[in-house]
C-alpha cells in the first residue's frame, strides 16, 4: 500500500518536460571508410547544456544500445519510460542510442545478419567510434546496457561472448539461434575462469519458433555452467515459447529489469540492527557494480516505515529527519516525515511538520503538491 501510495504521489508531483525527438547523427569512423548514421533518444528529463547552472550538476544517464528496428523504436521508447519514471521502477532512466548495421562487403539480409558474420567488425566499430563519441558528446553513466530480439539478438549473445567488458548489461530477446554459422553457443561452451564477466549481467529468453529450441537449451546450459564459475556474474533465461514471438523484447525488457538490476531494491529486513548505516554501506558497495552513485533514497524511507511497523517509532522518526537533513527543501520527504509521524501516534509533530512542507510547496509555486498536502493537513484536525 505504501509503494502505491509513494508512486501515485511521485507521479502527481513529477514535472513531464516535452519528450525529446530523435537526434540522427553522423559519425566520422575510424574503422570504415564511410560516416557512420546513429540516432540517439533522449530521456524527456535530459535537459540541454546551460539551461540550469553547471554541466557536472546536470544529471547523466545510464544507456541503452539497442539493435531495434523503427518498427519497434517508439515502443521500446515508450517501454523504458514507463519502467524508470519512478525511483523504484524496475529500469534505468537511459539514453537511448539506435546501433546501425554494419555491412561488410555488401548489402546483408537478416539470415546473414544472424549467422554472425560481420559481428567482429561490429565489436570494432562500437567500441572505436561509436560508443566513445556519445560518451563525450552526452551525459553518459559509465553503465551500458545493449538488447537486441530475433536475428539482431545473435549479435548481442556474439558480444557477449567475444568483448563482454563491452557493455555491462546485455539483453537477448528470441535469438534465431538456429540461423548462426558462428559457432556461439560451442563458444559459450568452452569458458573458463574470466575477470572481464565480473560485474557483467546476461538475460535470454526462448521465443516461439521450434527450430530454437535445442540450440537454446544447449546454450542455457553452458551458461548456468559458466556462472558457477564466474564471481559477480549474473545470467538470468527463461522460456517465453508459450507467448507470440513478438511479446519476446516486451515481456523480455521488464524481466531483465526485474531479474538483473533489483538488487537496487535490497530486502530492507537485513538492515534491521545496521539501520542507515547498512544501508549506505549497501550502496556504496553496488556503486562498484554499476560505476556510479544508485540513489538509497527509496530504501532508506522503506527502513523507516520498516521500523514503524516494529513500534520502532523512534528509530523510524530518526531515518527520516537524517534525510531531511540532507534535503531540507525536499515536499516530498516532509510528507513522508508526517506520514512515519502520524503512524507513530505524533499527531501534533505531523501537523507541524506539513505545514513546513506547505510552505515550501508555496514557495515552489507547486500547487499539486500544495492541494495534497492541505488535505493531508484537514485529516489530522
Amino acid at each position: 500500500m505504501r509503494k502505491l501510495f509513494l508512486l501515485l504521489f511521485v507521479c502527481c508531483l513529477s514535472v513531464n518536460t516535452t519528450a525529446s525527438p530523435i537526434q540522427t547523427i553522423e559519425i566520422d569512423s575510424k574503422v570504415v571508410r564511410h560516416k557512420l548514421n546513429v540516432s540517439v533518444l533522449l530521456p524527456d528529463s535530459y535537459q540541454a547544456e546551460g539551461v540550469t547552472t553547471e554541466l557536472t550538476e546536470l544529471k547523466r544517464y545510464p544507456v541503452l544500445y539497442t539493435r531495434s528496428s523503427d518498427r519497434r523504436l517508439a515502443l521500446l521508447k515508450a517501454q523504458v519510460d514507463w519502467l524508470s519514471h519512478v525511483q523504484f521502477a524496475p529500469f534505468f532512466e537511459s539514453i537511448i542510442v539506435v546501433l546501425p548495421d554494419v555491412v561488410d562487403g555488401g548489402d546483408m539480409d537478416k539470415f546473414v545478419k544472424a549467422a554472425g558474420s560481420a559481428d567482429k567488425l561490429a565489436i570494432e566499430i562500437y567500441q572505436t567510434d561509436i560508443i566513445p563519441y556519445i560518451d563525450q558528446h552526452f551525459r553518459t553513466q559509465p553503465f551500458r546496457m545493449i538488447e537486441g530480439f530475433s536475428t539482431a539478438a545473435n549479435q548481442i549473445l556474439s558480444i557477449f561472448l567475444q568483448q563482454p567488458s563491452l557493455f555491462h548489461l546485455y539483453m537477448a530477446f528470441s535469438p534465431a539461434l538456429a540461423l548462426d554459422k558462428s559457432n556461439i553457443v560451442k563458444g559459450f561452451q568452452h569458458i573458463g575462469l574470466n575477470e572481464v564477466y565480473r560485474n557483467r549481467a546476461l538475460y535470454l529468453n526462448l521465443g516461439s519458433f521450434a527450430e530454437n529450441r535445442e540450440p537454446f537449451e544447449q546454450l542455457k546450459n553452458a551458461l548456468e555452467t559458466m556462472q558457477t564459475h564466474q564471481s559477480g556474474l549474473k545470467i538470468y533465461t527463461e522460456d517465453l515459447s508459450q507467448h507470440n514471438y513478438l511479446s519476446g523484447p516486451v515481456v523480455g525488457l521488464v524481466h531483465a529489469g526485474e531479474k538483473l538490476l533489483a538488487d537496487r531494491f535490497p530486502a530492507i529486513e537485513q538492515f534491521e540492527q545496521s539501520g542507515t548505516k547498512g544501508v549506505k554501506h549497501y550502496f556504496t558497495e553496488l556503486e562498484r557494480r554499476y560505476g556510479f552513485e544508485i540513489n538509497s533514497q527509496n530504501s532508506l524511507i522503506d527502513l523507516a516505515y520498516f521500523y514503524v511497523s516494529l513500534q520502532r517509532f523512534d528509530d523510524a522518526q530518526n531515518v527520516m529527519l537524517e534525510m531531511l537533513q540532507n534535503e531540507p527543501t525536499s515536499v516530498f520527504l516532509h510528507t513522508r516525515l508526517a506520514d512515519v509521524q502520524k503512524q507513530s501516534g505524533n499527531l501534533v509533530q505531523a501537523r507541524e511538520t506539513l505545514k513546513r512542507g506547505l510552505t515550501l510547496a508555496r514557495q515552489a509555486q507547486n500547487t499539486e503538491a500544495v492541494s495534497y498536502i492541505q488535505a493531508r493537513i484537514k485529516e489530522l484536525n
